[in-house]
This record gives C-alpha cells, sequence and structure tokens, in this order.
C-alpha cells in the first residue's frame, strides 16, 4: 500500500508489494524491493 501523502518521484522502481507511509519521500533513481516497508 502506498499512502496518498507520500511523495514518490516517477524514475522510483517499487515492487508491487512494498508498503510506504504517509510523508515519506522517495527519489529518483530508487529501487526499492519485496516486501519492504517504509514508515510507520
Amino acid at each position: 500500500m502506498i499512502d496518498p501523502r507520500a511523495v514518490i518521484d516517477k524514475g522510483a522502481e517499487l515492487a508491487e508489494d512494498v508498503s510506504v507511509g504517509p510523508f515519506s519521500i522517495i527519489g529518483s533513481d530508487v529501487k526499492i524491493g519485496a516486501g519492504t516497508v517504509i514508515g510507520p
């Protein structure tokens, strides 16, 4: 799940099952692997 308050650059690559919490900021050229949880 990606919280709508998170900011994710269009150049970032996220696996399908990544969880991104509110107010997270993910820049370009970032790759986040499967099962990763960012935020509370």
